[in-house]
C-alpha cells in the first residue's frame, strides 16, 4: 500500500502534549453564547488499518517532494511524523497561519490540522 506525506502544522504556544487528566466531566447539557452542548457519549474501538515505511520510503508516493535531513528521515521511520522548523524568509515565507494551508492546497498536500494548533 502506497502512502503520501502530510503536511501537518504544529503551534507552540505552552501547549501540553500529555494529558493526564480530564480538564472536565460533563454528564449534562450545557447552555453556551454559541448554542446547547450536549454531549455525546461513544464507545468504539478504533480498528484503521496499520501500514508500515519502508526504511526507503519507496512506499511514500510523494516523498521526493520533500527534503529531509538523516535526522528528520529516522524520526520519520520511527514515529510516521516529524516537525520541521517553517519558513519564514524568501518570496513565500509563511506570514499568516492560513499561508501554509493555501500553499498546502494550492500544491495538492495533504494536510492534518488537530486541534491544539489552534
Amino acid at each position: 500500500m502506497k502512502v503520501k506525506l502530510l503536511l501537518v502544522i504544529l503551534s507552540a504556544f505552552n501547549i501540553s502534549f500529555v494529558q493526564t487528566t480530564m480538564l472536565a466531566d460533563i454528564a449534562g447539557e450545557i447552555e453556551t453564547e454559541f448554542g446547547t452542548y450536549i454531549p455525546y457519549l461513544v464507545d468504539i474501538e478504533p480498528n484503521a488499518p496499520q501500514y508500515v515505511v519502508e526504511s526507503d520510503f519507496s512506499n511514500v508516493t510523494n516523498f521526493s517532494d520533500f527534503t529531509f535531513t538523516e535526522s528528520q528521515k529516522q524520526k520519520l521511520l520511527e514515529n510516521h511524523f516529524v516537525v520541521i522548523p517553517g519558513r519564514t524568509s524568501g518570496p513565500t515565507g509563511y506570514k499568516e497561519i492560513y499561508d501554509i494551508y493555501h500553499e498546502a492546497r494550492e500544491n495538492d498536500i495533504s494536510q492534518f490540522i488537530t486541534t491544539e494548533s489552534v
